[in-house]
């Protein structure tokens, strides 16, 4: 089967796509030049686009009546979810590099970005109504997942003598609750299951949480990223991007395929739907595209 640009394709950002939600009635997207747009599932022609006035935009995040986005310059929006207005917006936070990543951790909204001194790092927790900050933290950390109370980050900095670091911090005050040292990069957690998926250039290898130090199911890959890899709803297949593609990677032996839906240039963000059947992409194209799970010849890679 040739690679395709349908079933469904979302155009109406201006830039690059560069985060994207979705939950079971709404698609939301982020672009580069600082618009929102939302869509609702199953029409291409979008709802609402709000420009936020910012030079670009970063993260983007879908709530129960209202709709996040994260800019650059500091800013972070709060939207009506129903029609795009705009509710809350502050400045000046320092947290607006964080690309795709922003979560909602019941009254908390979670903003990742740069710190005062420039490096992508910074955590910030937030009133998820009011955007005041509760608290902040500059570690150098990345987003890697979040449950309903806890947040957890991976260490950028990384020497021979120390491995990377995973840690799960409060999302209530930012205090961190546990850690665990990696061999490899991090770039995935399942936190319900306890799953970590782990990457090198040319590898992306599962591991429990339990067990980090037992070698698990590994599949051949260029894994070294920063860009948020999505473990679907169910924990069975992990979705990443590949060029202008997306590949899903088996958890139980690494097995993979890429999928036959395909955007014109990079793919750059992805997000499963809740009921993991379908998963979205955003790209460097200005589109957002739908993949079905089970869209796709298989090919199948080798698996340790």
């Amino acid at each position: 089967m040739p690679p395709t640009t349908k079933p469904i394709l979302y155009r109406g950002p201006l830039a690059q796509v560069a985060s994207v939600d979705v939950d079971d009635r709404h698609l939301v997207a982020a672009d580069w030049k600082g618009h929102v747009t939302l869509w609702t599932l199953g029409d291409p022609r979008p709802r609402w686009q709000h420009a936020t006035g910012a030079l670009r935009g970063q993260a983007t995040h879908l709530a129960r009546d209202r709709v996040y986005v994260t800019t650059v310059g500091g800013h972070v929006v709060a939207l009506a979810r129903e029609t795009g207005a705009l509710l809350t917006r502050v400045e000046g936070l320092g947290t607006t590099n964080g690309h795709d990543a922003l979560a909602l951790c019941g009254d908390t909204l979670l903003c990742f970005g740069d710190g005062a001194d420039g490096r992508s790092g910074r955590v910030a927790g937030l009133d998820a109504d009011t955007l005041a900050t509760r608290w902040t933290r500059d570690e150098n950390e990345l987003f890697r997942g979040s449950t309903n109370d806890s947040v957890y980050v991976v260490s950028r900095v990384h020497t021979p003598s120390a491995p990377w670091t995973l840690r799960e911090l409060s999302a209530r005050d930012g205090v961190v609750r546990r850690s665990w040292s990696a061999p490899f990069w991090p770039i995935a957690l399942d936190a319900a299951r306890g799953t970590l998926c782990l990457g090198e250039p040319t590898f992306v290898e599962f591991r429990p949480l339990a067990a980090l130090d037992r070698p698990g199911p590994r599949c051949p890959a260029r894994a070294w990223t920063t860009t948020p890899a999505r473990f679907s709803p169910d924990g069975a297949l992990l979705a990443m991007t590949a060029g202008e593609g997306v590949l899903f990677v088996d958890v139980r032996d690494a097995s993979a395929r890429m999928s036959s839906i395909r955007h014109t240039k990079a793919a750059g963000c992805l997000r499963w739907g809740p009921s993991g059947d379908r998963l979205y992409s955003g790209g460097w194209d200005r589109t957002v595209r739908e993949h079905r799970r089970d869209t796709g010849p298989a090919t199948v890679r080798s698996a340790r």
